[in-house]
Protein backbone atom coordinates (compact mmCIF):
# COMPACT_ATOMS: atom_id res chain seq x y z
CA UNK A 1 0.00 0.00 0.00
CA UNK A 2 1.48 3.41 -1.03
CA UNK A 3 1.43 6.40 1.28
CA UNK A 4 -1.54 8.04 -0.47
CA UNK A 5 -3.86 5.06 -0.03
CA UNK A 6 -2.66 4.51 3.56
CA UNK A 7 -3.58 8.10 4.47
CA UNK A 8 -7.09 7.78 2.97
CA UNK A 9 -7.66 4.51 4.93
CA UNK A 10 -6.70 6.10 8.24
CA UNK A 11 -8.97 9.10 7.65
CA UNK A 12 -11.93 6.74 6.96
CA UNK A 13 -11.47 5.00 10.30
CA UNK A 14 -10.80 8.04 12.45
CA UNK A 15 -12.69 11.30 13.13
CA UNK A 16 -11.13 14.07 15.12
CA UNK A 17 -13.20 16.17 17.59
CA UNK A 18 -10.93 18.67 19.24
CA UNK A 19 -8.28 16.57 20.92
CA UNK A 20 -10.38 13.35 21.09
CA UNK A 21 -11.33 10.66 18.61
CA UNK A 22 -14.17 8.12 18.19
CA UNK A 23 -13.46 4.40 18.73
CA UNK A 24 -15.18 1.72 16.70
CA UNK A 25 -16.29 -1.28 18.91
CA UNK A 26 -16.13 -4.53 17.02
CA UNK A 27 -17.98 -6.61 19.74
CA UNK A 28 -21.04 -5.04 21.38
CA UNK A 29 -22.53 -8.28 22.74
CA UNK A 30 -20.47 -8.53 25.95
CA UNK A 31 -22.17 -11.71 27.29
CA UNK A 32 -20.50 -11.96 30.70
CA UNK A 33 -22.49 -14.42 32.81
CA UNK A 34 -25.77 -15.96 33.91
CA UNK A 35 -27.04 -16.22 37.49
CA UNK A 36 -29.76 -18.19 39.26
CA UNK A 37 -32.66 -16.24 40.73
CA UNK A 38 -34.98 -19.21 41.20
CA UNK A 39 -34.69 -21.80 42.66
CA UNK A 40 -32.84 -20.20 45.56
CA UNK A 41 -30.11 -22.64 46.52
CA UNK A 42 -27.71 -23.37 49.37
CA UNK A 43 -23.95 -23.44 49.07
CA UNK A 44 -24.22 -27.14 48.28
CA UNK A 45 -26.48 -26.36 45.27
CA UNK A 46 -29.15 -28.78 46.48
CA UNK A 47 -32.79 -27.80 46.15
CA UNK A 48 -35.42 -29.97 47.81
CA UNK A 49 -39.14 -29.51 47.28
CA UNK A 50 -42.45 -31.29 47.82
CA UNK A 51 -43.87 -29.79 44.62
CA UNK A 52 -43.03 -31.44 41.27
CA UNK A 53 -43.34 -28.10 39.45
CA UNK A 54 -40.07 -26.15 39.56
CA UNK A 55 -40.10 -22.46 38.65
CA UNK A 56 -36.93 -21.33 36.91
CA UNK A 57 -35.64 -17.78 36.68
CA UNK A 58 -32.18 -16.73 35.48
CA UNK A 59 -30.59 -13.34 34.82
CA UNK A 60 -28.07 -13.08 31.99
CA UNK A 61 -25.47 -10.33 32.19
CA UNK A 62 -25.28 -9.00 28.66
CA UNK A 63 -25.14 -5.55 27.04
CA UNK A 64 -27.20 -6.76 24.08
CA UNK A 65 -30.91 -7.69 24.24
CA UNK A 66 -31.67 -11.43 24.53
CA UNK A 67 -34.66 -13.49 23.47
CA UNK A 68 -36.15 -16.59 25.10
CA UNK A 69 -34.73 -18.75 22.33
CA UNK A 70 -31.21 -17.73 23.39
CA UNK A 71 -31.74 -19.88 26.51
CA UNK A 72 -31.89 -23.65 26.94
CA UNK A 73 -32.95 -25.69 29.96
CA UNK A 74 -31.02 -28.90 30.60
CA UNK A 75 -32.48 -31.61 32.83
CA UNK A 76 -30.47 -34.79 33.49
CA UNK A 77 -28.25 -34.09 30.49
CA UNK A 78 -31.10 -33.48 28.03
CA UNK A 79 -32.30 -30.19 26.58
CA UNK A 80 -36.03 -29.86 27.28
CA UNK A 81 -38.66 -27.58 25.79
CA UNK A 82 -40.93 -25.50 28.00
CA UNK A 83 -43.00 -22.35 27.50
CA UNK A 84 -40.79 -19.43 28.46
CA UNK A 85 -40.39 -15.66 28.35
CA UNK A 86 -37.43 -13.30 28.45
CA UNK A 87 -37.78 -9.74 29.70
CA UNK A 88 -34.80 -7.45 30.30
CA UNK A 89 -32.54 -10.47 29.79
CA UNK A 90 -34.30 -12.33 32.60
CA UNK A 91 -35.40 -15.78 31.51
CA UNK A 92 -38.43 -17.45 33.14
CA UNK A 93 -39.98 -20.87 32.69
CA UNK A 94 -41.13 -23.91 34.69
CA UNK A 95 -40.56 -27.67 34.49
CA UNK A 96 -41.83 -30.79 36.24
CA UNK A 97 -39.66 -33.46 37.84
CA UNK A 98 -40.37 -37.01 38.97
CA UNK A 99 -40.40 -37.99 42.67
CA UNK A 100 -37.75 -39.78 44.71
CA UNK A 101 -34.94 -39.16 42.28
CA UNK A 102 -32.13 -36.59 42.26
CA UNK A 103 -32.26 -34.51 39.07
CA UNK A 104 -29.49 -32.31 37.68
CA UNK A 105 -30.58 -28.97 36.26
CA UNK A 106 -28.78 -26.09 34.57
CA UNK A 107 -29.55 -23.35 32.02
CA UNK A 108 -27.36 -22.16 29.15
CA UNK A 109 -27.49 -18.90 27.21
CA UNK A 110 -25.93 -18.32 23.79
CA UNK A 111 -25.33 -15.04 21.97
CA UNK A 112 -23.10 -14.63 18.98
CA UNK A 113 -20.31 -17.16 19.35
CA UNK A 114 -20.40 -17.22 23.17
CA UNK A 115 -22.14 -19.92 25.24
CA UNK A 116 -22.24 -19.82 29.05
CA UNK A 117 -24.01 -21.84 31.72
CA UNK A 118 -25.42 -21.51 35.22
CA UNK A 119 -24.11 -23.74 37.98
CA UNK A 120 -25.66 -27.22 38.10
CA UNK A 121 -28.38 -27.69 40.71
CA UNK A 122 -29.40 -30.97 42.30
CA UNK A 123 -33.19 -30.96 42.39
CA UNK A 124 -34.99 -33.47 44.58
CA UNK A 125 -38.78 -33.72 44.63
CA UNK A 126 -39.99 -35.60 47.67
CA UNK A 127 -43.73 -35.72 48.31
CA UNK A 128 -44.78 -35.38 51.92
CA UNK A 129 -43.68 -38.64 53.53
CA UNK A 130 -43.91 -40.19 56.96
CA UNK A 131 -40.40 -40.90 58.22
CA UNK A 132 -39.79 -42.25 61.72
CA UNK A 133 -36.52 -42.94 63.55
CA UNK A 134 -35.63 -44.43 66.94
CA UNK A 135 -32.03 -43.95 68.03
CA UNK A 136 -30.37 -45.45 71.11
CA UNK A 137 -26.89 -44.62 72.40
CA UNK A 138 -25.70 -46.64 75.40
CA UNK A 139 -22.46 -45.93 77.20
CA UNK A 140 -22.78 -45.85 81.01
CA UNK A 141 -22.96 -49.62 81.62
CA UNK A 142 -23.42 -50.37 85.29
CA UNK A 143 -22.08 -53.94 85.17
CA UNK A 144 -19.82 -53.86 82.11
CA UNK A 145 -17.22 -51.83 80.28
CA UNK A 146 -18.16 -48.18 79.84
CA UNK A 147 -17.71 -46.62 76.42
CA UNK A 148 -17.26 -42.93 77.15
CA UNK A 149 -19.37 -40.30 75.41
CA UNK A 150 -19.11 -41.59 71.83
CA UNK A 151 -22.31 -43.71 71.69
CA UNK A 152 -24.27 -40.84 73.28
CA UNK A 153 -22.88 -38.41 70.72
CA UNK A 154 -23.58 -40.90 67.93
CA UNK A 155 -27.28 -41.17 68.81
CA UNK A 156 -27.73 -37.42 69.32
CA UNK A 157 -25.85 -36.43 66.17
CA UNK A 158 -27.65 -38.98 64.02
CA UNK A 159 -30.93 -37.78 65.49
CA UNK A 160 -30.22 -34.19 64.50
CA UNK A 161 -29.21 -35.23 60.99
CA UNK A 162 -32.31 -37.34 60.42
CA UNK A 163 -34.57 -34.67 61.89
CA UNK A 164 -33.20 -32.20 59.34
CA UNK A 165 -34.22 -34.70 56.64
CA UNK A 166 -37.84 -34.83 57.74
CA UNK A 167 -37.76 -37.70 60.24
CA UNK A 168 -39.89 -37.84 63.37
CA UNK A 169 -37.02 -38.61 65.78
CA UNK A 170 -36.85 -40.19 69.24
CA UNK A 171 -33.41 -40.37 70.90
CA UNK A 172 -32.69 -42.48 73.99
CA UNK A 173 -29.37 -42.34 75.81
CA UNK A 174 -28.22 -44.87 78.39
CA UNK A 175 -31.41 -46.85 77.96
CA UNK A 176 -32.36 -49.53 80.47
CA UNK A 177 -34.06 -52.73 79.34
CA UNK A 178 -37.51 -51.44 80.22
CA UNK A 179 -36.88 -48.11 78.52
CA UNK A 180 -35.76 -49.87 75.34
CA UNK A 181 -38.72 -52.26 75.38
CA UNK A 182 -41.21 -49.42 75.81
CA UNK A 183 -39.55 -47.29 73.13
CA UNK A 184 -39.58 -50.10 70.55
CA UNK A 185 -43.26 -50.83 71.27
CA UNK A 186 -44.09 -47.17 70.66
CA UNK A 187 -41.88 -47.19 67.56
CA UNK A 188 -43.83 -50.19 66.25
CA UNK A 189 -47.06 -48.16 66.38
CA UNK A 190 -45.60 -44.96 64.93
CA UNK A 191 -44.12 -46.60 61.83
CA UNK A 192 -47.41 -47.98 60.51
CA UNK A 193 -47.79 -46.78 56.94
CA UNK A 194 -44.46 -44.90 57.04
CA UNK A 195 -42.25 -44.35 54.02
CA UNK A 196 -39.18 -45.15 56.15
CA UNK A 197 -38.66 -46.71 59.60
CA UNK A 198 -35.09 -46.33 60.91
CA UNK A 199 -33.64 -47.97 64.03
CA UNK A 200 -30.14 -47.00 65.19
CA UNK A 201 -28.14 -48.47 68.07
CA UNK A 202 -24.67 -47.53 69.30
CA UNK A 203 -23.20 -49.40 72.25
CA UNK A 204 -22.50 -52.97 73.31
CA UNK A 205 -23.84 -55.93 71.37
CA UNK A 206 -23.15 -59.62 71.92
CA UNK A 207 -23.99 -62.96 70.37
CA UNK A 208 -24.67 -66.05 72.49
CA UNK A 209 -25.48 -69.43 70.99
CA UNK A 210 -26.39 -67.84 67.66
CA UNK A 211 -28.71 -65.22 69.18
CA UNK A 212 -27.83 -61.57 68.81
CA UNK A 213 -28.55 -58.96 71.48
CA UNK A 214 -28.21 -55.25 72.04
CA UNK A 215 -27.27 -54.55 75.64
CA UNK A 216 -29.15 -52.15 77.97
CA UNK A 217 -27.06 -50.24 80.51
CA UNK A 218 -28.60 -52.14 83.46
CA UNK A 219 -27.92 -55.65 82.12
CA UNK A 220 -26.33 -58.10 84.57
CA UNK A 221 -24.97 -60.91 82.47
CA UNK A 222 -23.41 -63.43 84.84
CA UNK A 223 -24.33 -66.46 82.73
CA UNK A 224 -25.23 -66.85 79.06
CA UNK A 225 -28.82 -67.59 80.01
CA UNK A 226 -29.11 -64.10 81.54
CA UNK A 227 -29.09 -62.55 78.08
CA UNK A 228 -32.64 -63.80 77.48
CA UNK A 229 -33.83 -61.81 80.50
CA UNK A 230 -31.50 -58.79 80.59
CA UNK A 231 -30.75 -58.02 76.92
CA UNK A 232 -32.88 -57.23 73.85
CA UNK A 233 -33.00 -59.83 71.09
CA UNK A 234 -32.57 -58.39 67.59
CA UNK A 235 -35.02 -60.96 66.21
CA UNK A 236 -37.70 -59.35 68.39
CA UNK A 237 -36.88 -56.03 66.77
CA UNK A 238 -37.42 -57.60 63.34
CA UNK A 239 -40.82 -58.87 64.44
CA UNK A 240 -41.82 -55.45 65.68
CA UNK A 241 -40.79 -53.87 62.39
CA UNK A 242 -42.74 -56.46 60.42
CA UNK A 243 -46.03 -55.41 61.95
CA UNK A 244 -45.35 -51.76 61.18
CA UNK A 245 -45.52 -52.40 57.42
CA UNK A 246 -43.30 -49.45 56.52
CA UNK A 247 -42.29 -49.15 52.88
CA UNK A 248 -38.59 -49.09 53.79
CA UNK A 249 -36.94 -50.40 56.97
CA UNK A 250 -33.39 -49.44 57.93
CA UNK A 251 -31.50 -50.98 60.87
CA UNK A 252 -28.09 -49.52 61.77
CA UNK A 253 -26.05 -51.40 64.38
CA UNK A 254 -22.87 -49.67 65.50
CA UNK A 255 -22.36 -52.29 68.19
CA UNK A 256 -19.87 -55.00 69.21
CA UNK A 257 -17.32 -52.36 70.25
CA UNK A 258 -15.57 -54.73 72.68
CA UNK A 259 -16.24 -57.57 75.13
CA UNK A 260 -18.26 -55.85 77.86
CA UNK A 261 -18.48 -58.75 80.33
CA UNK A 262 -15.10 -60.48 80.62
CA UNK A 263 -15.25 -60.68 84.41
CA UNK A 264 -17.97 -63.25 85.06
CA UNK A 265 -18.65 -65.78 87.75
CA UNK A 266 -17.04 -69.21 87.62
CA UNK A 267 -19.08 -71.19 85.10
CA UNK A 268 -19.32 -74.71 83.86
CA UNK A 269 -17.25 -75.67 80.80
CA UNK A 270 -20.28 -75.46 78.56
CA UNK A 271 -21.05 -71.95 79.76
CA UNK A 272 -17.44 -70.91 79.28
CA UNK A 273 -17.64 -71.95 75.63
CA UNK A 274 -20.83 -69.95 75.20
CA UNK A 275 -19.30 -66.87 76.79
CA UNK A 276 -16.33 -67.03 74.44
CA UNK A 277 -18.64 -65.71 71.72
CA UNK A 278 -18.86 -62.37 73.49
CA UNK A 279 -15.30 -61.56 72.48
CA UNK A 280 -16.43 -61.46 68.84
CA UNK A 281 -18.93 -59.47 66.85
CA UNK A 282 -22.17 -60.75 65.38
CA UNK A 283 -22.09 -63.65 62.97
CA UNK A 284 -23.80 -63.20 59.63
CA UNK A 285 -27.45 -62.16 59.89
CA UNK A 286 -29.87 -63.74 57.46
CA UNK A 287 -32.58 -61.42 56.19
CA UNK A 288 -35.23 -64.12 56.15
CA UNK A 289 -38.77 -63.55 57.40
CA UNK A 290 -37.97 -59.89 57.76
CA UNK A 291 -40.48 -57.03 57.53
CA UNK A 292 -42.61 -56.55 54.44
CA UNK A 293 -41.23 -53.70 52.40
CA UNK A 294 -37.59 -53.15 51.53
CA UNK A 295 -35.22 -53.82 54.41
CA UNK A 296 -31.65 -52.59 54.80
CA UNK A 297 -29.23 -53.74 57.49
CA UNK A 298 -26.07 -51.71 58.10
CA UNK A 299 -23.37 -53.15 60.37
CA UNK A 300 -20.42 -51.10 61.59
CA UNK A 301 -17.96 -53.95 61.12
CA UNK A 302 -17.48 -57.36 59.52
CA UNK A 303 -19.10 -60.55 60.72
CA UNK A 304 -17.44 -61.86 63.87
CA UNK A 305 -15.38 -58.68 64.26
CA UNK A 306 -15.38 -55.77 66.68
CA UNK A 307 -16.01 -52.11 65.85
CA UNK A 308 -13.75 -49.27 66.95
CA UNK A 309 -15.18 -46.85 69.47
CA UNK A 310 -13.22 -43.97 67.96
CA UNK A 311 -10.97 -41.33 69.50
CA UNK A 312 -12.98 -38.27 68.45
CA UNK A 313 -16.54 -37.23 69.13
CA UNK A 314 -18.11 -40.24 67.37
CA UNK A 315 -17.46 -43.90 66.77
CA UNK A 316 -15.47 -44.55 63.61
CA UNK A 317 -18.46 -45.90 61.68
CA UNK A 318 -21.07 -43.35 62.78
CA UNK A 319 -18.59 -40.52 62.27
CA UNK A 320 -18.17 -41.49 58.62
CA UNK A 321 -21.92 -42.11 58.17
CA UNK A 322 -22.75 -38.62 59.40
CA UNK A 323 -20.54 -37.18 56.64
CA UNK A 324 -22.43 -39.05 53.92
CA UNK A 325 -26.12 -38.63 54.83
CA UNK A 326 -27.38 -35.63 52.88
CA UNK A 327 -30.62 -34.55 51.33
CA UNK A 328 -31.16 -36.11 47.92
CA UNK A 329 -28.59 -38.89 48.34
CA UNK A 330 -29.55 -42.49 47.54
CA UNK A 331 -29.51 -44.74 50.60
CA UNK A 332 -27.31 -47.40 49.05
CA UNK A 333 -24.79 -44.83 47.86
CA UNK A 334 -24.57 -43.39 51.39
CA UNK A 335 -23.68 -46.74 52.94
CA UNK A 336 -21.31 -47.74 50.13
CA UNK A 337 -19.31 -44.55 50.64
CA UNK A 338 -19.39 -44.97 54.41
CA UNK A 339 -17.98 -48.49 54.16
CA UNK A 340 -15.18 -47.41 51.84
CA UNK A 341 -14.19 -44.51 54.10
CA UNK A 342 -14.26 -46.63 57.27
CA UNK A 343 -11.93 -49.19 55.69
CA UNK A 344 -9.57 -46.41 54.64
CA UNK A 345 -9.62 -44.77 58.08
CA UNK A 346 -8.96 -48.06 59.90
CA UNK A 347 -6.44 -49.31 57.34
CA UNK A 348 -8.74 -52.22 56.41
CA UNK A 349 -9.15 -53.38 60.02
CA UNK A 350 -12.87 -52.57 60.12
CA UNK A 351 -15.01 -53.72 57.22
CA UNK A 352 -18.66 -52.53 57.45
CA UNK A 353 -21.44 -54.70 56.05
CA UNK A 354 -24.55 -53.57 54.20
CA UNK A 355 -27.35 -55.99 53.34
CA UNK A 356 -30.67 -55.44 51.65
CA UNK A 357 -33.74 -57.52 50.99
CA UNK A 358 -36.01 -55.72 48.49
CA UNK A 359 -39.64 -56.61 48.01
CA UNK A 360 -40.42 -53.80 45.55
CA UNK A 361 -38.49 -51.76 43.03
CA UNK A 362 -38.38 -48.39 44.73
CA UNK A 363 -35.14 -46.99 46.11
CA UNK A 364 -35.06 -44.69 49.11
CA UNK A 365 -33.53 -41.24 48.87
CA UNK A 366 -32.68 -39.15 51.94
Amino acid sequence: MNNKFALIFIICLTQFHGIGQTVIKLNTIQLKGIEWIQPSVSNETIFQTNNPKINIECKAICEAPLEANNFKVWLDGQSIFSESICLNNTFKTSIEVSPNYTHELFVTVEKGKKLISTSTLKIFFRPTQKRVALLIGNSDYKHGTRLGENPINDANDMGQTLQSLGFDVKVITNGTLQTIKDAIKTFQEKIKGAEMATFFFAGHGIEINGKKYIIPVDAQLKTPADANDDAYNIETLFERLKSGNAKHNLIILDACRNDPFKEVDILSKGEERAWSNTDRGFSAIELNNVPSGNIYLAMATGWGKKAQNGTGRNGVYTGQLLKQIKSGERLEKVFDRTGINVKEETKQKQNPQFLKEPTHDNEFVF
